[in-house]
């Protein structure tokens, strides 16, 4: 669920630059002119800087397109493990116990794919 709504949110912000993107183009193109069009686009690249100022402000935290993902995705599952009353010493130990047979797996030379199927090898 968490990293379903990290990569909803991370789409979306890339449909609305490619809709400026293509929004702007065009309009330079066959709606008018370069001179016009010139202070829309400076007025909303202004406003993108604002508003990412704002957020890196808010957040205290940097934001860059290597961390975007893992920041969304680690936010929305604080947020879930909350809601639930989920207990934190149950999320270690269920950690633990994954890491563990991870461990395992390797040791045994198991890939994730034969880990996960449900035939019977004869």
């Amino acid at each position: 669920m968490a990293q379903r709504s990290a990569k909803r949110k991370v789409g979306a912000l890339f449909m609305i630059f490619t809709a400026q993107f293509a929004g702007m183009g065009s309009s330079i193109f066959y709606f008018s002119s370069w001179d016009v069009v010139e202070a829309i686009t400076w007025i909303v690249q202004s406003g993108w800087m604002f508003i990412g100022a704002s957020y890196f402000l808010w957040q205290k935290s940097d934001m860059d397109d290597r961390i975007m993902f893992p920041h969304f995705h680690n936010k929305k599952y604080a947020q879930l493990l909350k809601n639930k009353d989920f207990d934190s010493e149950k999320e270690k130990f269920l950690d633990d116990l994954i890491y563990e047979i991870e461990l395992y797996n390797t040791a045994m030379g198991v890939t994730k794919d034969q880990s996960t199927s449900n035939s019977i090898d004869s």
